[in-house]
């Protein structure tokens, strides 16, 4: 998925990537497994946390694209061929992460696209060394740190970006009138991204903000929660995927602060069925349209079609928002347009193809947001403040929460 529960810093991740790009050292015309397979199979590699903390997550990841992967190939595949997958397991950790890349990249199969990790830890490592090799890749991550086409200029994203998140949140923050901000944050590279975009947009509002980031693996949120609130704050948002969610919603309650609270995009997306409801009583989170029944994205045929076929392949159990599996479902929906676009799957005219997609109509199937425009300066789809709204967290129907309209 598009979000992050990895501790990793940004200097972590850096590190990493730059040790990403200097092993192997092939490119891609000499003999690595990059580079386009020839016969009449479309050969994906998919690297995701099938173990340890976020095994959910990337579990929900797998079978988004294995959903994707059977309407597709049913529809005639990408420029003819059949899509294959090998879903490989990186335990959510950016080590294993650029290990196992590295070891495939070396394995001597030819693979023609890559989706690349659940999470931004994950991610960006993978990011920079496949575009390095030349391979095409997708990602759930939503880090602001993967839209540089000059740098990642093989990437192209499936998910919404940290930006937007925080767009979405303080478009809603300004209708309501607030004027005074407080915002409990997971200390990730995504929580970072986001926070930092909060603050510029808030900025511009001339609109108070305070923030306090929280430990991944913290199990309390009490003391950075009171540093909050001495600044008398008249509203506080929640920014977090996965346990770190749970955590600051019991602490809310624990303090007994009584606030308007609003949780973001990111905390939107969680598994609201793992979290007792009592903790999240009262609150609001501000969703993309994509995880809210009833709007115009969740009533679209493309979006039954993604649907209808997830029920199927999961046998119903959809824990997760719609975005969480969207995303994955999506980046195989880019592979294909890339192949059918460039009539090829050579990666450098199925680069160039992506880049020539200026309307969703470009990309079949496509329904996860209304705009899409990739150049070398933009990488994402764009979800705009009003591709957002205020929804009510609790048990989803078919990924779908409630509007708390």
């Amino acid at each position: 998925m598009f979000r992050t529960t990895s501790p990793w810093t940004r200097a972590g991740i850096a590190v990493l990537a730059t040790a990403a790009v200097t092993m192997g050292g092939c490119s891609a015309d000499s003999g690595d497994s990059t580079g386009g397979s020839s016969d009449k199979t479309f050969r994906i590699l998919a690297i995701m946390p099938l173990s340890g903390q976020l095994a959910s997550i990337g579990g929900a990841t797998q079978t988004a694209m294995k959903a994707a992967v059977n309407v597709i190939n049913a529809e005639g595949g990408a420029n003819g061929k059949q899509i294959e997958v090998k879903y490989v397991d990186d335990a959510g950790t950016p080590t294993q992460a650029v290990n196992v890349l590295q070891k495939e990249l070396n394995s001597g199969t030819k693979y023609d696209f890559a989706f690349l990790g659940s999470t931004s830890g994950e991610a960006i490592p993978m990011v920079q060394a496949a575009s390095q090799r030349k391979l095409l890749n997708c990602s759930q991550a939503a880090s602001d740190a993967l839209n540089k086409g000059a740098t990642y200029p093989y990437f192209f994203g499936a998910a919404t970006s940290a930006s937007g998140t925080a767009a979405g949140v303080v478009n809603q923050v300004k209708q309501e009138g607030r004027k005074s901000v407080a915002l409990l944050v997971a200390d990730t590279e995504l929580g970072a991204s986001v926070n930092d975009a909060i603050s510029a947009d808030l900025g511009k509002e001339g609109i108070k903000f305070a923030s306090q980031k929280l430990d991944p693996t913290a199990t309390d949120a009490t003391a950075q929660l009171e540093k909050l609130r001495a600044g008398n704050p008249d509203v506080l948002l929640l920014d977090a995927y996965g346990p770190s969610a749970a955590v600051m919603l019991a602490s809310v309650k624990k303090l007994g602060w009584q606030i308007p609270v609003i949780g973001t995009a990111d905390l939107a997306a969680n598994d609201f069925a793992s979290i007792p409801p009592a903790s999240y009583e009262g609150i609001t989170v501000n969703s993309i349209s994509l995880n809210v029944t009833g709007t115009s994205v969740t009533t679209s045929p493309e979006f039954t079609v993604f649907r209808d076929a997830m029920i199927k392949e999961s046998g119903g159990k959809l824990q997760f928002a719609a975005e969480t599996y969207a995303s994955a479902y999506s980046c195989v929906l880019l592979a294909r347009a890339a192949a059918d676009i460039a009539k090829s799957t050579d990666p450098e005219k199925m680069r160039t193809a992506l880049e020539s997609v200026k309307d969703a109509s470009q990309v079949k199937g496509w329904f996860a947001c209304p705009k899409i425009g990739f150049s070398e300066s933009n990488r994402k789809p764009t979800f705009a403040p009003t591709d957002y709204v205020a929804a009510k967290p609790g048990q989803r129907k078919d990924m779908l929460l409630p509007s708390a309209s």
